[in-house]
């Protein structure tokens, strides 16, 4: 064993000891456990195996052996079950690489220099395989103790952070990663009192039995899923992905018994925050709507589908003026909801007389009480362009605040 190795095999113990320190000083989680005597103890043991193991194996250009691999691997497995989570798994491995190359710097003299790089060489490729079991070990102990409503929740986190553990979650739960997806934020209807957490994760769970994808509650009255659609181009929104999306809209508002407007936004792989503000924006100036099998599909609105409303949230004049024209409306017979359908069917007087169930005469005067209300024809270019946005924002909710 040449000198450097030498002296780092005779340094495992309090290098190790200063390991466990560092561990419960820059990782919480690790503090906790680190308070237990009997896991302190486990962690120093490990430590020091690890270093004396790595410093005999370098010497030589050897490999792991089974036995080594399998000490690592019940290692991974017993922090893995006693629920550590990914982010604290990752600074753990993070830091052990930093403590690492500092532990041979602090070793290394001015003459150790092909030592170093043969030592920096083996743990960069011949380690890697026992950081590989370590992590397995740990993510299949760790998927054994979580539900899976919960994995699928941080997955999605995960993805919307650009985080890379996004990829050991998703290994974990054996789903590909794709390379695009359309986020889809739904908002839900006021409930009072709102959803508690238990009932978020039932509905979850109810959720889980129409496929798995990423997703989660982001609050109680938000809900967020990442739909696969590889054929995304930058630009557009699948079909197939659009009616997984009108299919995840209807299920939550039948779980719910609520009302719901759900936001949609096309996005890549590493860029997911961006369309998810977007889709979330857009659920927020989207009208609210019972998802009945008959409506969902006009309650999944995509950008092309609320832009104008888009523009007018951003600028109060605008939105302020809107609104006095919507309590004009609100003094006649059920306007606000007469306009909706009359818009919703193409300006179609039988499909929209028949969609509120009324005579197409009860809707000629309804539509003529509007006119008469805001001065504006609901038929004419000018009244669609100026009452089409008033009845969006009047059904968003948001003048409610």
């Amino acid at each position: 064993m040449g000198s450097l190795f030498s002296l780092w095999h005779q340094k495992a113990e309090s290098n190790a000891r200063r390991a466990v320190d560092t561990y419960a000083a820059r990782i919480p989680e690790y503090a906790r456990i680190a308070d237990d005597r009997g896991i302190r103890s486990e962690l120093l043991d490990f430590m020091i195996f690890l270093r004396r193991r790595v410093a005999e194996l370098s010497a030589q250009d050897d490999p792991f052996t089974s036995d080594d691999l399998g000490v690592m691997a019940e290692m991974g497995r017993l922090r893995g079950a006693g629920g550590l989570t990914l982010p604290a798994h990752r600074h753990a491995l993070t830091l052990h690489t930093s403590l690492t190359l500092r532990e041979i710097s602090e070793l290394s003299g001015p003459h150790d220099l092909e030592e170093i790089r043969r030592l920096i060489g083996w743990v960069t490729t011949r380690g890697e395989a026992g950081q590989q079991v370590y992590t397995q070990a740990f993510m299949d102990a760790r998927d054994a103790v979580l539900p899976v409503g919960l994995r699928l929740g941080q997955l999605a986190e995960a993805l919307l952070g650009n985080d890379p553990a996004a990829a050991d979650h998703a290994a974990g739960l054996r789903l590909p990663l794709h390379d695009g997806y359309l986020v889809t934020v739904v908002r839900i209807g006021d409930r009072q009192p709102v959803l508690p957490d238990e009932a978020q994760a039932e509905i979850v769970r109810e959720l889980l039995t129409a496929g798995q994808v990423p997703m989660r509650f982001t609050g109680p009255g938000e809900f967020v899923a990442l739909i696969p659609q590889p054929d995304v181009n930058g630009a557009g929104v699948g079909a197939k992905a659009r009616a997984r999306a009108v299919a995840l809209t209807r299920r939550l508002g039948e779980l719910t018994g609520l009302q719901c407007a759900a936001g949609v936004a096309a996005g890549r792989r590493g860029r997911l925050a961006e369309a998810f503000d977007q889709a979330r924006q857009i659920s927020r100036v989207a009208p609210v709507r019972a998802v009945t099998d008959g409506a969902v599909t006009d309650a999944v609105h995509q950008l092309a589908d609320v832009f104008v409303e888009f523009g007018v949230a951003g600028t109060p004049p605008i939105d302020e003026w809107l609104s006095t024209i919507a309590e004009r409306l609100a003094n006649g017979p059920d306007l606000v909801v007469t306009l909706d359908a009359y818009y919703r069917n193409d300006l179609h007087r039988v499909r929209t007389a028949a969609a509120l169930h009324i005579h197409p005469r009860t809707l000629d005067y309804r539509l003529q009480r509007a006119r008469r209300a805001t001065g504006l024809d609901p038929s004419s270019v000018r009244g669609i362009r100026v009452l089409s946005a008033v009845v969006t924002r009047a059904l968003s909710g948001v003048w409610l605040d």
